[in-house]
């Protein structure tokens, strides 16, 4: 009987809706935006970055040209130089407002 009942307690705990474990990190959002340039000027695109660990972070920013990795639906990170080879790439068409931000501990910030 004994054995029984450390049995059924273990298959509790197992069982129980324990609460989730918080993710830390870094966040922006949105991930993704479309931006519809008009015909001459510029557009300004907010984005927020929140820091959900512990420590203040300082980041770097900077645009990033990307493609399609596959039909996965991932991204291909290719590089930050402007250059022939890809005239019409994100990297030379925008830029950050700023390029260092600090983001303190459990803060956020709007660039």
């Amino acid at each position: 009987m004994r054995r029984g009942g450390l049995l059924l307690a273990g298959m509790a705990a197992l069982l129980w809706p324990w609460p989730a474990a918080a993710v830390s990190g870094i966040t922006i959002t949105p991930p993704m935006k479309e931006v519809v340039m008009q015909e001459a000027g510029a557009q300004v695109v907010p984005i927020t970055v929140f820091n959900t660990t512990n420590i203040d972070q300082t980041l770097s920013l900077q645009a990033v040209d990307f493609e399609s990795l596959n039909e996965s639906g991932g991204a291909a990170f290719i590089g930050t130089q402007a250059g022939a080879d890809r005239p019409y790439g994100l990297a030379n068409w925008m830029r950050p407002a700023v390029n260092v931000i600090t983001v303190f501990r459990g803060g956020s910030q709007t660039v």
